[in-house]
Order: C-alpha cells, then sequence, then structure tokens
C-alpha cells in the first residue's frame, strides 16, 4: 500500500487572498485536509472538493494522530494552522508524533498575522 504524504500548512491570517501559492497548491493536491474547525471553516469553500477531518480546540495531539492514521491509509493529508504553522501551530506537534512512525513531514510556511496586520496598518515591521 502506498504510503500518504503529511504537510503541515499554514493557511495565513484568514482569507484566502493573504494564503500563499504554494499553501494553496497543496491544499488543492492533497486528499484530506485536517484541523481545527475555525480554520477548516475558513478554506471549506475554496476547497469543496476535499475530504475534511475537523476536530475541536484542545484535541491537537489528538488531532495529530488521526492526521498520521489518514497517512498510513495511503492518502495525502494537509494539517493546516492560521498564520504560519511553525509559529504557534501544529508543525511541532506533527513532527514529533510522525517521527516516532518513520513518517516525514513536510512544513509549508504561511503569512503570519503579525506581518499581516502590520501590512494593512501601514506599519511594516522593520
Amino acid at each position: 500500500m502506498k504510503k500518504g504524504k503529511i504537510y503541515v500548512v499554514g493557511i495565513g491570517p484568514g482569507n484566502m487572498d493573504d494564503i500563499t501559492v504554494r499553501a494553496y497548491r497543496v491544499l488543492k493536491n492533497v486528499d484530506v485536509i485536517a484541523g481545527y474547525m475555525t480554520y477548516t471553516d475558513l478554506v471549506k469553500d475554496e476547497f469543496a472538493e476535499k475530504e475534511f477531518y475537523v476536530s475541536g480546540m484542545k484535541k491537537e495531539v489528538a488531532r495529530c494522530e488521526q492526521v498520521l492514521e489518514i497517512a498510513k491509509s495511503g492518502k495525502d493529508v494537509a494539517l493546516i494552522s492560521s498564520g504560519d504553522a511553525g509559529i504557534y501551530g501544529m508543525a511541532g506537534i506533527m513532527i514529533e508524533i510522525a517521527q516516532k512512525e518513520g513518517y516525514e513531514v513536510e512544513v509549508v510556511p504561511g503569512v503570519t498575522s503579525s506581518v499581516a496586520g502590520a501590512a494593512v496598518v501601514g506599519a511594516p515591521l522593520m
């Protein structure tokens, strides 16, 4: 059986206009998009043809364990976080859980809310 790939994808500050091209491509090409319900709600309309795995707050470890199970079934799966998944996001937990099972994780960076907010108010971080 094919081993599915795991991506952890930062979807940016909350709108499709600020998602990176790379993040968009990954979400377009995976079989399953997984995440906290507030974040999956942000992308559901754009990726309506996808299968979604959604869970609530305080379920981060269980969510990552389920993403690993989805990948083991042969499906490519993207675990999404708002902003950048490596900054107070899901990247660390997912990598830790996946490595125990010999899975690699590709982290796809996103636009952080601090950068997006600075741009909106005309106060670049410099």
